[in-house]
């Protein structure tokens, strides 16, 4: 009775369904946004447990609660699913995607396909790290059964993404492993295979951490020729280190056979030139330069081309060395000097020790201190010692006993030899006359 007019009415009808409307939408809208939110904390929840381990068990269960995920189940296994030629998505003529676009469009059909075939008897969650896909398996299945279900899986993900999408799809997979508390080991042995993988030449579809430890543990290599190449580029003898890189590829070794594992080498032995760098004064151009030759060792398409980008590394840091006035030899014995000055009440000091931080051969470091000093750098170690014992026995009441701790003999007693070896009289008399 309140309108004039049925116009009236319907007008006021209208305003209403269409506020109506407006609400609707703002509450399907804020939905769609803290579904899309909790998905991204999810994620990010996700993210840091596998990384970074447990920190605090109730937390996480507290978190997995949060996000509706459930592992009822008491064995894990994570696999890590990549594209690796996704610029094929959709072919050259189809809509270009950029890098964020086909990213998340690869994780969702990869990780869709994935849990459709593993998931019948077991839970199965999904998650994105570092462009990735990664799968957590929760099971109660025995390994056997679980590699034979995952081994068929991965061929018939990369049959698929093949056939409708035109990617080729590799996989790695941890062990199984008991216990929740286990599932950032399983991360870390799934991404050490996914890179072992990406470094290898081989055109595998999915390795198993058991078989690339396999592999790893035959291609181990003694940590004496580790630090023969660290010496040779500190001498800046490119030979010597063209010598032991060799060595070290094992050519020759028919255990090391296969192209994947020299190739996989060659960036172990990159890695370990690149610990060099901390010992250089070097410009951001000269550093990035090193930076850019590990980029092209993963890049390279043959053995023979890693190998002389390997080479050619080296060589580069020989000169370096040849620079730099800390590296030399007159350097490396200061340096010596310097770590007995500053540690000669340690107890450990030794010539190994100061090997240790220099990065130098127990050996190498003994025959260069004496080239360049004339004398023995054990000698100089006891000298120092002995000074400094005689600077207490001048100066100071404490007794025998308590001036060879201070100065870093194990016992009072083998500080009394080696005083009266150096001073030709025992500590005691020297208190006296002093």
């Amino acid at each position: 009775g309140d309108y004039s007019s049925e116009k009236d009415e319907t007008n006021e009808f209208i305003r209403i369904e269409t506020a109506i409307g407006s609400m609707v939408k703002k509450y399907n809208d804020m939905n769609s946004y803290l579904e899309s939110h909790e998905k991204n904390l999810r994620n990010v929840f996700l993210y840091n447990f596998l990384k970074n381990g447990i920190k605090n068990l109730n937390h996480v269960f507290d978190e997995l609660s949060r996000f509706d995920i459930a592992f009822p189940h008491k064995n894990f296994v994570v696999v890590i699913a990549e594209a690796k030629n996704d610029y094929n998505l959709f072919g050259k003529d189809g809509y270009v995607l950029d890098d964020l676009e086909r990213q998340i469009l690869i994780n969702l059909i990869l990780s869709n396909i994935l849990t459709e075939l593993l998931d019948e008897e077991n839970i199965v969650v999904p998650v994105n790290i570092d462009n990735r896909t990664v799968l957590i398996i929760n099971t109660d299945s025995t390994e056997e059964k679980m590699d034979l279900l995952i081994r068929g899986a991965a061929l018939k993900l990369d049959e698929t993404v093949k056939k409708e999408f035109s990617l080729d799809v590799v996989c790695s997979v941890s062990e199984l492993k008991t216990g929740i508390s286990n599932l950032p080991t399983c991360y870390s042995e799934a991404e050490k295979t996914i890179e072992a993988i990406q470094m290898a030449s081989d055109e595998k579809k999915i390795v198993f951490y058991t078989e690339f430890i396999e592999e790893i543990e035959n291609m181990a290599f003694y940590p004496i020729k580790e630090q023969q190449l660290i010496n040779s580029i500190k001498l800046g003898d490119r030979s010597l280190c063209k010598k032991a890189i060799k060595e070290m590829l094992g050519f020759g070794n028919d255990s090391i056979s296969s192209v994947g594992r020299i190739k996989y080498r060659n960036y172990e032995i990159a890695m370990i030139m690149i610990r060099l760098l901390e010992e250089y004064n070097l410009e951001d151009a000269q550093k990035n330069a090193i930076y850019d030759m590990v980029e092209e060792i993963e890049k390279s398409k043959s053995l023979t081309q890693s190998t002389q980008i390997l080479v050619k590394m080296s060589d580069e840091l020989c000169s370096y060395s040849c620079e730099s006035e800390t590296l030399s030899s007159e350097g490396i014995a200061a340096k010596a000097k310097n770590i007995v000055h500053e540690n000669y009440n340690n107890p450990n000091l030794s010539v190994p020790f100061i090997g240790k931080q220099l990065f130098l051969a127990p050996n190498y470091l003994s025959r260069v201190f004496k080239e360049q000093t004339g004398e023995n750098l054990l000698a100089y170690i006891q000298r120092v010692r002995i000074n400094m014992a005689k600077n207490f026995l001048k100066n100071s009441n404490h007794t025998i006993e308590q001036i060879s701790a201070e100065t870093g003999f194990s016992n009072s007693d083998s500080f009394r030899r080696v005083f009266k070896k150096i001073e030709g009289i025992t500590p005691g008399d020297y208190k006296k006359l002093n």
